[in-house]
Order: C-alpha cells, then structure tokens, then sequence
C-alpha cells in the first residue's frame, strides 16, 4: 500500500565502545552512563565508526509524513540501522496542511500512519515536534490538549502493534517569544508543556521529548551566556521547563536533540546567528550534558544534533563530524565509557601542592588525597607556566566510585576545579589529558573548602573576571547585593577569587563586602 510518506532523513546513532579521551592503546569494551544517540543524515561506513568511537547505541531518523513514497524506504533504513548494531528511534511528524484543513478527523488518519510504521520494527517513536510552533502545526491553532488527543490515538496504535516499543512525546522549541510573536504563531514552550502535563500526556507516553540545541555555555553553569540570562539558554533551567510540569509523574525524560554548534570550517555561519562556539567547547560541553544529565537521574536517552551534515553552514555547524573530517565530540563523549583509573603515584595532604607531568608515556596520572579533619575540600590542577596541557580532574572516592568530574572551570580558563569533596575520607584524583596532543606539566593543589560568604557592593552591575586584574577577560556579571561565595584571594588580597551563581571567577575586594576575615584564605593565583 502506497502512503503519504515523506522521509526526512537524520538518524541519531548510539552505541556501546569506549575510546581514551587521551589515547592509549585503543577502545576497550565499556558503556556510557547511559543511552546515547546522534542525530545522522546518511549512515555510511564513517559515520558508523564515529558513533561507534563515541560508545552510541541508538539510530534515529526523521519522518514527514507529507508526500507519496513506499513504506519499503522506513522499512529499510531501519533494517540498515538494526544490522549496523543500533537501536532506531523515528521521529514522525504529520501533515500539517491536512491537520489544519481536517482537525480532530486528521487525528486517526495520523495514527493509522503509525501504525504501519510501528509494524516494520522501530524500538522507539517520537511522535511530532515543535508543535508549539506554527511552522509545525496549524496557526492559530496551537493547543497542547489537542496534541496531546493526538498523542493518544498514536499511542495506542503503536502499542497494539508492539507494547515494547518507547512513545516518546514531541520535543518544544524552547522560546520567550510568545509575548512578542502572539500565541497564533508561538507558545512559550514552558506554557505548552503546563498544558501537556494538564491534558495527561504522561498516560499516553513512556517518555517526554526536549530539545536543547542553542546552548553557548557549558551545562555545568547556570549564568554567564553572552546571549543573556532567559533560563531558556541554561541547560540546567531548559530541561526543567520541560520537566517541572511532570514532577508527580514517573515519566523519564528524553532528551532527543542536544548541540551546540560551531562555526570552526563554516564561517558562513555567522550570516545565520549560528555557531557561537568553538570546536573544542562543542566536544566538551556535549560530554558534559551527558554527565549531568546521569547525575539528574530522570533521563531515558540524549539524542546529540547532529552526527554528520550536508556540508552547508546550518547542518555543518551542529554536526560533530567536523568539515575536516575530524570529530573531536566523538572522543570526549567516548571517553565516558573508558574514565582512566589508575594506581596513585603518589600521595597529598590537605593545603599541600605537587608538581607532575602528563605525557604521551603517561597518559594519566593518580594520586591519593589524604583523609584530614576538615568536613568539605576542593582540589585544582592548573597547567603550569608554558604548559600545552589541557587537563580533565576526575575524583574517586575510597571505594573506586567516580563522584565527580570537572575539565574547565570557566570558558576562559584550562584550568579544572572541583569543591564540597568530603575531606575525611581518603580519595583518588586522577588527572588526564583532554586529546593527544595536549601534554605537559601541572599543578595539583589540596585545600579547604571552608570559603566565606559575602555580597556584591556599589551602585552598577560589576564585572567578574577570568584571572585577577583589570585586563582579564569577563566570564560573567553581577548585580549590588549579590550573594557570593569567596574562595581565595590573590597575594596582597586585592582581588578576591569567587563563585557567584555557579560561576567561578575574580574581583576586585573594594567591590565586596563581608565580616568575615580574607587574609586566611588561600592565595590561588
């Protein structure tokens, strides 16, 4: 039977095979914390072996259904990605001329569709997307209770076909446009995923979609993006707009697109706003959403956006398959499946510091860090004077448990940093390379964690620097009355290292007030 199939073609690989952030002697067998995916536009040989460096298990594909073609096309490419060793995840979305002109009738038009499709072997369907938006469903007619009644019928044609397939809800452009645009064109994806947790999404559904694709900081931090303070910018608010509405749920969350785009190789991208990041952040940043996403603990599966491109600037600048061939994102999310962990080397007390190398011959290095009395530590390893090195710190506690991980702790820094670790246990630091060809010498440093708090004076917003002095770049801004944690201090105490908001930085100690006495600081210059 012939159906009304366009087929939009981006798979979204996942598998399960480690790679050494460092190098090495190669992958060993090893699993990502958990399922994740890249969004691919032609499945070919090295394609495969990128997601396969990266540890991916799971293909996705994009369907329209708008246009006449045969099912034998889905049936396929999903036959392709099963024999590749992927799982396949479909992303369908309907006709939107025949939803506008038919309304509620399109509704079992849409999940008879599915059916068929669900009946050629899928482990997973996602069902629409970005129908907050009127490119993506009728104007004027916006309605997350109308989709959800959509949902519904789709849901239970895919389960009569097969119960073990995974239903995953439609992912929102997350915006603030509604305001400005009018809720004929757009609704404010928090608003919409209310209304969608209201009409019992969550009974219809294993899973809810989100996508997260315009991010210019990392997800570690909660402020600090050029682009401003909307929470839709921060990985961490932008999933809980889409979370929060289903807190007395126990549905899982999947995040089904998730990039960060670069310009490096498509300099035409800036004529479109895309690409604010570099290469390297790209890579790191991707490997970091993966982290917190493990430590939420609410997420089923992260589909990355994208794997490879079709060599223009739009898709080239998400796509991790780098326009040389290159993909740095590849190691730094494989990594996660193979964290190097090997035998200290040497030991270090509380507020004492060492000096170490990292090389092509010893790719990581261990230390223990000595159990003392204080409750809370933090543990920093900067490059030295002249070092190329780009150093990861990751700490294990006593009983071989990763409990934390840090590579950069601000954009403008190499340096990695990692606080509240509990100080009267005994515990490893393992430092590595972020690539092969970031080596040299470092500084790792023990001390306390007791930093003191106060606030932000004066009568203007006051800049937070990435070192101490006026010529240091600016990570982020804060307003008089801010509160603040202080960490350390610079020799004469006249700049003041701090965390405001989750963002590390400097400034200047007039522009602080506090009771407490910052002599005692350490001096971390």
């Amino acid at each position: 039977m012939t159906h009304k199939l366009a087929l939009i073609l981006v798979l979204v690989v996942v598998s399960v095979s480690p790679v050494l952030a460092q190098g090495g002697t190669g992958p060993v067998q090893g699993e990502l914390p958990l399922p994740v995916g890249g969004a691919v536009y032609n499945l070919q040989p090295e394609v495969i072996q990128a997601m396969q460096t990266a540890h991916m298990t799971w293909v996705s594909h994009w369907i329209g259904l708008n246009a006449d073609i045969d099912l034998t096309a889905i049936s396929d490419l999903i036959d392709q990605s099963h024999q590749a060793g992927f799982k396949v995840l479909l992303n369908v979305i309907g006709d939107v001329e025949q939803l506008a002109a038919l309304g509620e009738a399109y509704y079992p038009i849409f999940a008879a569709s599915l059916e068929e499709i669900a009946a050629l072997g899928p482990d997973a369907i996602q069902v629409w997307r970005e129908m907050n938006l009127a490119r993506n469903w009728p104007q004027g007619q916006i309605d997350p209770a109308a989709y959800v009644a959509l949902l519904g019928m789709a849901y239970d044609a895919i389960k009569a076909v097969d119960p073990q397939i995974m239903v995953i809800t439609g992912a929102l452009v997350p915006n603030v446009m509604e305001t400005m645009l009018g809720p004929e064109e757009i609704w404010n994806d928090d608003r919409y995923y209310q209304g969608m947790a209201a009409a019992g999404a969550a009974d219809v559904a294993d899973c809810v979609g989100i996508r997260y694709v315009d991010g210019g900081v990392s997800p570690f931090q909660t402020t600090g993006d050029p682009w401003g303070d909307a929470p839709i910018l921060y990985f961490s608010s932008a999933i809980e707009r889409a979370a929060a509405p289903f807190a007395d749920t126990n549905i899982p969350l999947c995040l089904t697109g998730i990039g960060y785009g670069s310009a490096d190789g498509y300099p035409d991208a800036a004529n479109y706003g895309i690409g604010r990041n570099s290469i390297i952040q790209q890579a790191k940043w991707l490997r970091d959403a993966i982290l917190v996403a493990r430590d939420d603990g609410r997420f089923e599966l992260i589909i990355v956006y994208s794997i490879d491109s079709f060599g223009d600037a739009i898709s080239g600048s998400w796509a991790i398959i780098r326009a040389d061939g290159t993909c740095p994102a590849c190691q730094t999310i494989g990594s996660l499946a193979n964290l190097p962990n090997p035998e200290p080397s040497a030991s270090l007390p509380l507020d004492e510091e060492l000096i170490a190398a990292i090389d092509q011959v010893t790719p990581a290095a261990a230390f223990t860090v000595q159990p003392g009395d204080q409750e809370h530590i933090s543990v920093r390893v900067d490059p030295t004077d002249g070092s190329t090195l780009d150093p990861v710190l990751i700490i294990y506690d006593s009983a071989g448990n990763l409990i934390a991980f840090n590579d950069d702790i601000s954009s403008s820094s190499l340096s990695a940093r990692i606080d509240q670790l509990p100080g009267n246990q005994e515990l490893k630091a393992v430092v590595y390379a972020f690539n092969e060809g970031s080596t040299g010498d470092f500084i790792l440093r023990v001390n306390s964690n007791e930093s003191l708090t106060g606030s932000i004076v004066g009568n203007s917003n006051v800049n937070i620097r990435s070192a101490p002095g006026t010529n240091a770049s600016i990570v982020t801004t804060a307003a008089p009355g801010t509160e603040i944690q202080i960490r350390g201090r610079n020799a004469d105490s006249s700049w003041l290292a701090i965390t405001v908001d989750g963002t590390e930085g400097w400034i200047a100690s007039f522009l602080v007030s506090s009771s407490d006495d910052v002599s005692g600081l350490p001096v971390l210059e």
